[in-house]
């Protein structure tokens, strides 16, 4: 080898699920550079490959053919062994996406209990889909059960809950994002609710959003480390979806604006969007967010934009029952007297926290 010639950084990676040929696939390399590389054909998701640094792919097993024909000294010597499979990390994720979606998690136990007339309150979880749409994030929903039951009725406004950020991408399973929405006395314009969102792996806070008080639209502030405003989202009060949720035409959708505080320009937009008619039929409450943020280039705006759809939802479109319907809907209510059988259906937009 001659001097001065650098060796191509390589890294053995596998496939990740829900990725085939043609698609475009990031490899993070042990120095920390990451580039874009298209998945030739004939490799399938789970495949071992190897990528250098010039982003050619090939069969991890041909890395441990001898080079050039060289034969080992030895005859026992084991072929050289595989580089350990490298996690891409989250934050360079968010960095190469110009948009995602957010699916909210159907949670049978709610439909059951929903079903018999008392409904029990599940953890919520939200998959996030990049561009190509694999699930490259998961929010999981960490409240604890008890408190999970108090958000209903008056109670819904006040209690806090907590929610993990993880890295899904290739089988990984990394937290690296913290929301804690903390329990506040709130009523009308006083205490509005505030949800903190840091960094788990540091533990620095990297933002936090607030829930302003307005008479008719809906309003957020995403605010700096520095509690000062970066961006804010409004959704208009004239929206179909806001008054009736079914699946299709106007109705099947609520939409927000993102701006930048300082300039005023729109940078992105979050939409929300009622998914199949199987779904909102087995349970009115779920909601899949289409964010985009290609006018945003800070990757921790990003993570909060991701976080502000969680908020919504919380904030606005995951209702529980209220405790005077307990026993007064499902099968219990139907032997009661007449009772209406079933959890889920178009509900009409309710409000406050889940």
């Amino acid at each position: 080898m001659q001097q001065g010639m650098q060796m191509a950084e390589m890294v053995t990676l596998q496939v990740p699920q829900g990725m085939g040929p043609g698609m475009a696939m990031p490899v993070q390399f042990q120095s920390g550079n990451m580039i874009q590389v298209m998945i030739p054909q004939g490799f399938m998701p789970g495949m071992l490959v190897t990528v250098d640094s010039m982003g050619n792919v090939m069969p991890a097993q041909q890395m441990q053919q001898p080079m050039g024909g060289m034969q080992h000294p030895m005859g026992g010597m084991q072929p050289p062994m595989q580089q350990p499979m490298q996690s891409v990390d989250a934050w360079q994720i968010l960095n190469a996406m110009p948009n995602c979606e957010l699916q909210e998690e159907l949670r049978w136990g709610e439909v059951l209990t929903a079903a018999i007339g008392i409904e029990v309150d599940f953890a919520n979880r939200y998959k996030v889909l990049d561009p190509n749409g694999v699930e490259v994030l998961l929010f999981a929903e960490q409240t604890d059960f008890c408190k999970r039951q108090m958000k209903r009725g008056p109670c819904a406004d006040c209690i806090g809950w907590d929610v993990d950020g993880l890295n899904i991408y290739g089988g990984a399973n990394q937290p690296f994002l913290k929301l804690t929405r903390p329990f506040t006395f709130t009523l009308c314009c006083f205490n509005r609710p505030v949800m903190e969102i840091a960094d788990i792996q540091t533990g620095n806070v990297i933002g936090s959003m607030r829930d302003p008080w307005a008479c008719c639209d809906l309003t957020f502030q995403v605010r700096g480390p520095d509690g000062q405003d970066v961006l804010y989202a409004k959704g208009g009060c004239c929206q179909w979806g806001l008054c009736v949720q079914c699946p299709c035409g106007p109705c099947a959708e609520v939409n927000f604006e993102i701006e930048d505080a300082k300039t005023g320009q729109k940078v992105g937009h979050i939409q929300k969007k009622v998914p199949s008619c199987i779904k909102c039929c087995l349970d009115g409450d779920i909601s899949n967010y289409k964010v985009d943020f290609s006018g945003v280039e800070n990757p921790q705006w990003k993570a909060m934009l991701m976080a502000l759809a969680v908020f919504i939802d919380f904030r606005y479109f995951s209702t529980t029952q209220d405790p005077s319907e307990i026993g007064s809907t499902g099968l219990l209510g139907a032997a009661m007297g007449g009772g209406d059988v079933g959890g889920g259906g178009f509900e009409d937009f309710g409000g406050g926290d889940e």
